[in-house]
């Protein structure tokens, strides 16, 4: 390696280890789903930290579902208002009909349904719950009948029992079996501190609670009665067929300041109310044909029409009052600018004119969501709509610090557009209604929606938003299962409760930054088992085994992930049939998957060609030396031939590679040139017993191997088998004319005796001969060692320079 390069793969693992140790202070681990436990120490942000949190919550920016939380009982529970105070708790009011649980704490009812308020801390917690209700009764919430305010929380309810109990607090109803408004006051602890019914004599509803912004509360809703008592102050119904608007104001000690009403020639209601910095409340509703708000006359061509009302929170004097008309209209909330501008919400169908701006629904005979902005001195500024091809519901609005305008509700429509936004159905055959949060700038551009879906009817009823920018929403749903951001609910067959929690959402993925595990990718949300990959296996760096930190990829998707020091790794990561390696030899277990072991304990064998149970490779345990013949397995001597006599081709001399085959049976092989080879092949079943050292039977004996048997054999003991004859006598065993002389020195083998004299005579004068020519050889012999002796001497007497020895005497030298 150069020394470039590694100072260059130096400083990258340098910077990789800082980079880890700073990311890892960032990482946080979610062990509780639902709740954090409210002493775990939290780390402060900054001043200015909050502030540019609080900018981007309150932005145009997404937001997405945080968490969510939901009653438990075994009837219907409704949810039904909910607002926020400055510490991040929510308090929410709703219905229940039967026992209703939320955490830890349990209500059961007095009445057919009671009214219940609780506390919701910001980390998840039930921190207090309480009821109102009677016995016999039926006493309900409405979506705006919850406020708080800087003395304590006051709460508008509606009853027809003959009492209703709330904490300590027992009020009558001078009226029993009409529905009469209650409103009530309780600390943010959950102690009622009092409570009155507001006098009238026939069904009422209390419809609106507003915090008065100095203590106090503003009350609104609908009355029959000839005359309805606010304490000192007295409103009045000239026709007591006829529902009227009423409207008051109550301080935080239970003293009614002000109370006045509008009136009609038909059925009025006030259904919500706001009021801005200035002390201007404005009142929204319906009416009926005409309508006086003091002395601001309205009147319609229609049936039924809306009004957006304005009156002072001082003294309740009406200021002013518009119209808003279509086919079919219904304003259902209004919240407030920070310059004092109301903005409106609500559901229309056909045409509907807002000032300079009409407003079309998809369909006549379907409803539309708008959203308007009107000023103070009720002007309209603008006005949106959402459309779909169904019938279509907003519930609720409320303006963040920056003017975020949020509105929520349900749709039915298979698509619902939001400007440049659009939620689809879950059920596009037979639509359901499905929840959604929606958002806008001040100046009514759509920004963003999210939606939630459920198997069947769900529905968001009120919404507020904290200083900070988080949205808080509550609603109800009897979908046997509901999906909320990342929490999936099951519920118990009735209408269920929740509330459920929005954030920044910088990746725009609907999930809450500090609810996402990737809040920066849009392709990951949740990391269940928090090992830094993502639950969704389609998006980046998914995990594929989302429920094991030690498992992330599962290349073949076979439910088996691929890292080997994992849980359950996939020893076979590339094929999707295979998975468990048991022995570890790289071929994997299920015999029905590709390439199986057929020994999956024994990782020396992996194949069985024939199917016998020895496996192929020769060299393993128990292997097969015929892997492509069922019938053998074994070859102890290596000489092709296997070991079992039932097999094909068996070896009957299975420990000596030089035989295999003994077709006569007598105990020697086949092979002639084989140890212990048959010579005598075919031997007879009667003989085979009684065989020789050459496998030769009595009458295949051949002792003196000269091709004929013994048993037929004349001569025995034949030494020359080159020249015995079919008798088995070799030449010297012959003696064909009887003359005396074996044929091999018979000079006339074929001579009658006496008849072959000469070739006698002949036969000696050869032995002559023969004789002769040995003496000759003999003397030659001996000349030529003279010879060679007399050269030795005279090459002696050469050397030592002296004379040639004579011999003088030879007898002497003899």
């Amino acid at each position: 390696m150069s020394e470039g390069l590694f100072l260059t793969c130096s400083r990258i693992s340098i910077a990789l280890f800082i980079s880890a140790i700073l990311l890892s202070s960032l990482i946080t681990f979610d062990y509780k789903e639902e709740q954090i436990d409210q002493n775990d120490v939290v780390n402060e942000l900054t001043a200015l930290q909050n502030i540019a949190l609080a900018d981007a919550r309150s932005s145009s920016v997404d937001i997405g579902w945080e968490r969510q939380f939901q009653s438990e009982g075994a009837g219907n529970e409704y949810g039904e208002a909910i607002v926020v105070d400055s510490s991040g708790n929510a308090y929410v009011s709703g219905i229940f009909c039967y026992d209703l649980k939320l955490g830890s704490f349990v209500l059961e009812r007095l009445g057919i349904c009671d009214m219940f308020l609780a506390k919701l801390s910001p980390n998840g917690y039930w921190l207090w719950t309480n009821q109102i209700g009677g016995a016999d009764g039926y006493t309900s919430v409405q979506a705006h009948t919850l406020s708080l305010t800087s003395s304590g929380v006051f709460i508008g309810v509606t009853s027809n029992s003959s009492e209703v109990k709330a904490g300590d607090i027992v009020m009558t109803n001078s009226h029993p079996g009409t529905y009469q408004p209650y409103i009530l006051k309780s600390t943010t602890g959950g102690y009622f501190t009092w409570g009155e019914m507001i006098q009238q004599e026939q069904t009422s509803y209390v419809y609106s609670v507003h915090d008065s912004l100095d203590g106090g509360a503003i009350v609104a809703g609908f009355f029959r009665s000839q005359s309805m008592d606010f304490g000192v102050h007295t409103i009045y119904n000239s026709n007591t067929s006829q529902a009227e608007v009423f409207i008051a104001k109550i301080d935080g000690n239970g003293d009614w300041q002000w109370a006045n009403s509008a009136i009609g020639n038909g059925d009025d209601a006030a259904y919500d109310m706001a009021i801005n910095s200035d002390g201007l409340i404005s009142v929204v509703g319906i009416y009926s044909d005409e309508i006086q708000f003091g002395t601001h006359s309205l009147s319609s061509t229609t049936e039924r029409q809306n009004f957006v009302s304005f009156i002072s929170s001082e003294n309740g004097s009406w200021i002013g009052a518009a119209n808003l008309e279509a086919d079919l209209v219904r304003i259902t909330g209004v919240s407030t600018f920070t310059n004092g501008d109301f903005a409106i919400v609500g559901q229309f169908s056909g045409s509907m004119a807002l000032g300079s701006t009409i407003l079309q629904s998809y369909d006549d005979d379907q409803q539309d969501v708008f959203v308007s902005r009107i000023s103070s001195n009720g002007n309209w500024v603008w006005a949106v709509s959402a459309e779909g091809d169904g019938s279509d519901c907003t519930f609720d609005v409320t303006i963040g610090s920056n003017d975020k305008v949020v509105v929520i509700g349900h749709f039915m429509s298979t698509s619902i557009t939001f400007g440049d936004y659009y939620l689809y159905n879950t059920n596009s055959w037979e639509p359901d209604w499905d929840m959604y949060v929606a958002w806008l700038d001040s100046s009514g551009e759509w920004q963003g929606v999210i939606g939630a879906t459920g198997s069947d009817m769900d529905k968001l009823k009120s919404v507020d938003i904290h200083s900070n920018g988080v949205v808080y929403v509550t609603g109800r749903t009897n979908s046997t299962s509901l999906s909320i951001g990342l929490d999936e609910r099951s519920t118990s067959g009735y209408d269920d409760m929740f509330v459920a929690l929005l954030d920044l959402d910088s990746d725009g993925d609907e999930i809450g930054d500090e609810r996402d595990s990737f809040p920066y990718d849009s392709t990951q949300q949740s990391d269940r088992d928090n090992d830094g990959y993502g639950d969704n296996r389609w998006g980046y760096n998914g995990d594929d085994c989302p429920d094991d930190y030690t498992q992330w990829q599962d290349f073949d998707g076979d439910g088996y992930c691929d890292n080997p020091s994992g849980n359950n790794p996939d020893m076979c990561p590339n094929d999707y049939t295979q998975w468990q390696d048991s022995d570890g030899d790289g071929y994997c277990d299920a015999y029905w998957g590709n390439n199986p072991d057929e020994f999956p304990y024994d990782s020396t064998q992996w194949k069985d060609s024939d199917g016998d149970g020895f496996g192929d490779n020769p060299s393993g345990n128990n292997g097969d030396d015929f892997p492509s013949d069922p019938t053998q397995y074994r070859d102890t001597d290596g000489d092709g031939y296997g070991d079992s006599l039932y097999g094909n081709n068996p070896d009957l001399f299975k420990n000596e590679p030089t035989q295999w085959q003994d077709l006569d049976g007598d105990g020697y092989g086949d092979n002639p040139n084989g140890v212990n080879g048959d010579l005598c092949l075919g031997t007879s079943s009667d003989e085979r017993r009684y065989v020789d050292e050459n496998g030769c039977g009595a009458s295949q004996r051949d002792s003196d191997n000269d091709g004929v048997v013994d048993s037929l054999d004349a001569c025995e003991d034949s030494t020359d088998s080159s020249t015995a004859n079919l008798e088995g006598c070799d030449a010297y065993q012959r003696d064909f004319d009887g003359d005396g002389l074996v044929d091999a020195t018979d000079p006339c083998p074929d001579s009658v005796e006496n008849l072959c004299l000469e070739a006698t005579i002949g036969a000696g004068d050869k032995e002559s001969s023969t004789e002769a020519r040995l003496l000759w050889a003999s003397l030659g012999m001996l000349i030529l060692i003279a010879v060679l002796l007399l050269i030795m001497m005279f090459r002696k007497g050469k050397q030592g320079n002296s004379q040639p020895m004579i011999i003088q005497d030879y007898q002497q030298w003899k």
